[in-house]
């Protein structure tokens, strides 16, 4: 699903700058997450507002999505919930993600088809690379963040798959994880029950006026074009380059500083120069988002059509999918362009 569709679920992957060497980008695998808090599905019993609020919205997005009676999609619903309750006890509290140097850990996709077998990794991520024409061979490095998480998901899994009955339990709630986080793209009916439950899970409906929404949801996709936009009616010309004069004054005088340290031996003084020298610039806005061609560019693979908003914002998740998955060979750059 995250593949295609670019959701995550029980699991999330991206490509990013490898904590360990951050002039590297590499793939990254880490636990999923669900619509509410971990401690919600693991404290709260099944009379809690919450849990009645969620549940209620779960059977009306499917009996919207034309499920079956009510009666046949909330038992069908509960079960959801009842896997996500499991899944949440596996997984890794956040305060234990907050330590780095514990959760990090880097391996190749052979290892982590042996450590969590419920995917073919290697296979996953080949169909996942596919559109780039990008190879992934057994070897290809991977940081899994907490890999206690998928021993034990992969656990899970297998136990559903066992008979028929938690095998719909668990592609209900793959399916569920992929319609919940797209609500917000269909029609009225689907957008007032996602309402009703925000208003009980955060005491508000976490919606904002409809032009706000339409300009945020634009901005989220195409904000490079939207800053252009934003930049051709409201920057001075050499405002920029101003920026960059001081910015350039201020590392000379950094560089200056240093060579009057005398606490600092050579070797780490020339280190330190090269530190500064290194130091990339991110001033107000990259300098391609004032080229027509450049800019139209980076958007070549993304279609976007005036009357058709759920199949624009699929596009738009497939697009953004593939400009992370480009990433994998570059080295890390400061506007990815």
């Amino acid at each position: 699903m995250h593949n295609r569709y670019n959701r995550g679920g029980l699991f999330e992957w991206s490509v990013s700058a490898d904590e360990k060497d951050s002039t590297k980008n590499v793939l990254n695998l880490q636990q999923g997450s669900f619509i509410m808090p971990r401690d919600y599905y693991l404290n709260k019993t099944d009379n809690d507002d919450i849990i009645v609020a969620y549940l209620d919205f779960m059977t009306k997005v499917g009996v919207l999505l034309g499920g079956g009676d009510e009666t046949t999609i909330r038992v069908q619903m509960k079960k959801v919930l009842e896997f996500e309750r499991k899944v949440s006890k596996i997984l890794i509290p956040p305060e234990d993600l907050r330590d780095d140097q514990k959760t990090y850990h880097k391996m190749q996709l052979n290892e982590l088809n042996k450590l969590a077998p419920f995917i073919d990794w290697i296979g996953y991520f080949r169909e996942a690379f596919a559109p780039i024409k990008r190879d992934i061979t057994a070897q290809e490095p991977i940081v899994v963040y907490s890999p206690e998480f998928f021993v034990n998901l992969s656990k899970l899994i297998e136990q559903h798959l066992s008979d028929n009955d938690n095998k719909t339990i668990l592609v209900n709630s793959i399916v569920w994880s992929v319609v919940q986080p797209m609500v917000t793209y269909l029609s009225k009916p689907f957008r007032d029950a996602a309402k009703t439950f925000t208003q009980v899970l955060i005491g508000s409906e976490g919606s904002s006026s409809q032009w706000r929404y339409c300009i945020s949801d634009t901005s989220s996709i195409l904000g490079f074009a939207v800053g252009s936009i934003f930049v051709h009616s409201a920057f001075r010309g050499e405002s920029k380059n101003e920026s960059k004069i001081m910015i350039q004054q201020i590392k000379d005088a950094f560089k200056e500083h240093l060579d009057k340290l005398t606490w600092m031996d050579q070797q780490t003084l020339e280190l330190a120069m090269e530190k500064a020298d290194a130091i990339t610039d991110m001033i107000g806005f990259p300098d391609f988002i004032l080229n027509e061609k450049k800019l139209n560019k980076r958007y070549k693979d993304l279609t976007v059509k005036d009357d058709q908003y759920f199949k624009n914002s699929i596009n738009a998740n497939i697009f953004l999918l593939n400009e992370y998955i480009k990433k994998i060979d570059k080295p890390v750059c400061c506007w990815n362009f």
